[in-house]
């Protein structure tokens, strides 16, 4: 059946690649085409050349390569999980739906004070840090890297300039964002939210323009290229969530909406990554869950073919010395024959112990009666 996991032997796959296309076949197992050619590579399995559907549609004869035979240690099949659809981005909690809601409403809009007497505690912290720290090369302010305090700093990237307007939008968000029962925290100098279970990182910074190097600009301080260029702040603010697979993941001042009339926007992007985050935290815990078992599934494989291995091996040798000792018997048999004939030989003599010995080797090395089947039948599982 399609999309289910399943065990599949090379002879099975060989057969499957050479009756249908591999997108086909790929998608009736639930993998990608290229997770396809890897499980072939792995089984040592040849696959149709490219053009291979085409210039059977036209007619052409083309011969088809046989399996190659199984080497040693090598996997004689494969287990197939197929990939399960990635969850809907879209918040799905209730409560999150309307949490989302309840910011459109007009007596929840964030308002941006004219001042920071009623800062929020992060940002009087983070204030004389930044006006006490230094510019890097963009005019960007940031704390002194001494005593460990840029960890306790608020992820601001802003010019002297813009700094009380990055920090009075700051406060405002910070505030709104506890007022709506959420936590901010500072982990190795990232600023984080925890939203639902989930931490949202996030930064402010200010955005820059690139110009050639004047002479009034002061001399290079070095022999790179970077030297040539000199970076100005534009005073644009950008507000950024820092996760790479979120789909909404910065706002920006704009000519006619400023950052300061896009807080509650930014909040419900918040609210919205801390549930893809979480979504994804499970999607991911699933596709853990999911290669274990591919691989306690591949080690059963493994398994099962070491152990069919050993019993092959094991009846191969018992074949080799039932038929060794049915030639010492036969031997044997010569030989007493050959010692009766030519004379009467006394139970004691040293002809009669050896005959004895040789029978009572003859007899440990026939699994039929040393005992050595029956054992191996016992364990046979």
């Amino acid at each position: 059946m399609e999309n289910e996991d399943r065990e599949i032997t090379r002879e099975e796959l060989y057969r499957l690649v050479w009756a249908k296309p591999g997108v086909v076949l790929a998608e009736e197992f639930g993998i990608s085409d290229v997770g396809l050619a890897k499980i072939c590579k792995r089984l040592r399995v040849p696959r149709p050349p490219r053009g291979y559907w085409r210039m059977l549609e036209v007619g052409r004869r083309i011969t088809v390569p046989r399996l190659p035979p199984l080497r040693k240690n090598e996997p004689e099949r494969a287990y197939i999980a197929p990939q399960r659809p990635r969850p809907d981005p879209r918040p799905k909690d209730p409560f999150m739906v309307e949490r989302i809601r309840q910011e459109s409403l007009p007596v929840n809009q964030i308002e941006v004070p004219t001042d920071l007497r009623r800062a929020h505690t992060l940002v009087r912290q983070a204030r004389p840090l930044l006006q006490g720290g230094q510019a890097d090369s963009y005019g960007r302010m940031y704390p002194r890297w001494s005593g460990g305090v840029d960890r306790k700093c608020l992820n601001l990237s802003v010019s002297t300039q813009t700094l009380p307007r990055a920090l009075r939008i700051m406060s405002a968000l910070l505030i709104a964002l506890e007022a709506r029962g959420f936590k901010i925290e500072i982990n190795e100098r990232k600023t984080q939210c925890l939203i639902n279970g989930e931490r949202v990182a996030f930064y402010l910074w200010e955005k820059v323009k690139r110009r050639n190097r004047e002479p009034s600009d002061g001399p290079r301080k070095g022999p790179w290229g970077f030297d040539n260029w000199v970076f100005d702040p534009t005073g644009e603010l950008m507000f950024v969530i820092d996760d790479y697979w979120i789909a909404k993941k910065n706002w920006r001042d704009r000519k006619n909406k400023l950052l300061e009339d896009q807080l509650n926007d930014i909040v419900v992007g918040m609210f919205a990554a801390g549930e893809a985050i979480r979504l994804r935290n499970l999607e991911r815990q699933e596709e853990e869950r999911r290669q274990l078992e591919a691989e306690r599934q591949r080690q059963e494989l493994e398994r099962r073919r070491r152990a069919e291995e050993e019993r092959r091996n094991e009846l191969d040798t018992m074949a080799a010395l039932w038929v060794k000792s049915r030639n010492l018997r036969l031997f044997l048999d010569e030989c007493q024959s050959s010692l009766s004939a030519s004379a009467e030989v006394p139970s004691d003599d040293s002809r009669t112990r050896w005959l004895r010995w040789a029978s009572a080797y003859a007899d440990s090395v026939d699994p039929l009666k040393s005992g050595k089947l029956f054992k191996i039948i016992q364990t046979y599982g």
